[in-house]
């Protein structure tokens, strides 16, 4: 089948911290692809192993590498001393696949004619960093939340500003400010204690999504809906437009291991 272009292929793949919300869809891409992942243990990453002897093992028998969950510094090592193609998940720095598929999402659903104001409801620093990259690349208006960033995070936020007039990154203070003239409303790992304990925290239904723009989106993926983070009544009533971002995941993985295996 032309769409088997990884027949018989062997793929390494290092996770550190396995994430279902991404490496379930890793690990379909592959086998969808016609190829065949092999997870590597965890004892793998130890101290006592060197990466740069990691990355020569590696390259000798293999030709594409999936790593998540690896800091940048490791990923400099490994990617520097392999022959092989590097197709990086996520890291301890940025979670690019899933904010990407859920951009897609906005660019599959929504009215592309119009300005995209995004709120972004979540607490996982690297796929916040993410969302600050990707609004400063592409220039629409991104909203999140103050609390709870990491100084790194804002730091982030600073410097974008700072070296391009045009960044619109608003760091806001409330839910209404959040959602307020917003029409993609972006729910993203809302796992933190501080919010799977107190829902109230972040919470969307129906009386704080008037403040959004009419037709607003909503999109999440499944462990949104398992936290209830959005009124189940709002939900059934059908009145917003639901996107569960997830469907994106693997057709974007398997693109980039497309150009990765050619």
């Amino acid at each position: 089948m032309a769409n088997r272009f990884l027949e018989d292929v062997v793929i390494p793949v290092a996770i550190r911290n396995f994430n279902p919300i991404v490496h379930f869809d890793v690990l379909s891409a592959i086998v969808k692809s016609g190829g065949y992942p092999i997870l590597l243990p965890q004892t793998s990453f130890d101290s006592s192993i060197s990466p740069v002897d990691f990355a020569h093992t590696l390259s000798n028998h293999h030709q594409l590498i999936v790593l998540s969950g690896f800091n940048p510094d490791d990923i400099d090592i490994l990617s520097q001393n392999t022959s092989a193609s590097i197709m990086c998940a996520a890291s301890s720095e940025c979670n690019p696949i899933p904010v990407l598929s859920q951009y897609m999402c906005m660019i599959e659903t929504g009215k592309t004619d119009e300005s995209f104001c995004v709120s972004y409801i979540g607490h996982e620093e690297p796929t916040l960093r993410s969302w600050v990259s990707l609004a400063t690349i592409l220039g629409f208006k991104l909203k999140i939340d103050a609390h709870h960033l990491s100084d790194k995070t804002l730091a982030m936020v600073a410097d974008a500003r700072k070296n391009n007039s045009s960044v619109d990154i608003v760091l806001t203070e409330t839910m209404h400010d959040l959602i307020s003239g917003s029409n993609y409303i972006v729910i993203g790992d809302t796992r933190h204690p501080s919010f799977t304990h107190n829902k109230t925290l972040w919470h969307i239904d129906e009386e704080l999504m008037k403040d959004a723009k009419e037709d607003a989106i909503i999109i999440y993926s499944l462990p949104t809906l398992l936290n209830k983070f959005v009124d189940a009544k709002l939900i059934s009533r059908g009145k917003y437009p639901l996107v569960d971002a997830s469907v994106n995941q693997e057709y974007l993985v398997r693109s980039l291991f497309i150009r990765l295996h050619n």
